[in-house]
């Protein structure tokens, strides 16, 4: 009978401790995997020293909630040590499964910062101006792009792990990307970042012709609107209407504005055109009949 029950209030106390174990996941995802998906999200030089930092800090705070969660059972000091162990190699566990998660699609990741600094000024679409060094800009961004492949290369949570290279015999379980994977996943973006870079490049190309006014038009509009020219200059109420004109298009271009009122241009030059064009067919198909009349 004694036994009998010593058995069964072990095994109730066993579950009650599996269960304030469990309690922790909860702690382990707000002080250990949301902040390592953050720095997974911004990589740099120092990331796997921040992810120690995490595994360290992440540990400390858990680890001091378990023990005061397991003072209600008056569990002996080994017994302590060994949950404190199971919890500390839980969250490693959970770690691992994190950065293995985010290296599968690493290939989004790198996109994804790929564009925010390539194609984006502080948050805002870049635009592609003829005085920006659009071929200085792309060569910064992939190079910082592409160093993020090899910074998960290798799983480095260990210290000990920092300075490994594929040239060492690293061993298969801290390999996140072998080297034939490396090498793909880098052809892959640079594909698809050259392409961003060809039409970037186009876009500044159309953005330099569409604002650039050739010398012999500014000549010939002189030319043939002199007149126009001095009659708005004589008449008081055209003046000041092209000179608020003026105003409104030097703010809009001191202020890198024009674009706002650039496709109302374009439409209307292409409805110009398209008018002129119908004019000029309506014109040809009526002199048609009356060559076959005659």
């Amino acid at each position: 009978m004694r036994y009998t029950i010593d058995k069964r209030i072990a095994d109730a106390r066993e579950n009650q401790m599996r269960r304030v174990v469990d309690k922790l996941e909860k702690n382990i995802k707000i002080k250990v995997v949301e902040p390592l998906e953050d720095v997974l999200e911004d990589p740099n030089e120092e990331m796997w020293t921040h992810i120690r930092e995490i595994e360290a800090e992440g540990q400390k705070k858990t680890s001091a909630l378990l023990e005061h969660e397991l003072g209600a059972f008056a569990c002996s000091e080994e017994d302590t040590t060994k949950r404190l162990n199971e919890l500390h190699k839980r969250i490693r566990r959970i770690m691992n499964e994190t950065i293995k998660k985010h290296v599968a699609s690493l290939y989004d990741h790198i996109m994804k910062l790929f564009t925010q600094k390539f194609q984006y000024d502080d948050g805002l679409p870049r635009k592609w101006t003829k005085d920006l060094n659009i071929e200085e800009l792309y060569s910064q961004c992939k190079e910082e792009v592409s160093s993020v492949i090899h910074l998960f290369a290798i799983n480095r949570l260990d210290e000990a792990h920092d300075q490994l290279t594929y040239k060492d015999d690293v061993p298969a379980e801290l390999v996140l990307l072998s080297q034939r994977e490396a090498s793909q996943l880098k052809k892959r973006f640079t594909q698809t970042s050259d392409a961003m870079f060809t039409t970037a490049r186009s876009e500044q190309e159309r953005n330099s012709v569409a604002t650039q006014i050739p010398a012999f038009m500014i000549i010939l509009l002189l030319i043939f609107g002199f007149d126009e020219i001095i009659w708005i200059l004589s008449n008081p109420a055209l003046f000041m209407l092209a000179l608020c004109i003026s105003a409104v298009f030097g703010f809009l271009w001191y202020f890198e504005l024009l674009y706002l009122v650039t496709p109302i241009f374009n439409i209307a030059l292409r409805t110009s055109i398209d008018n002129v064009q119908n004019i000029l067919n309506s014109a040809s198909s009526n002199e048609a009949p009356k060559e076959k009349t005659e």
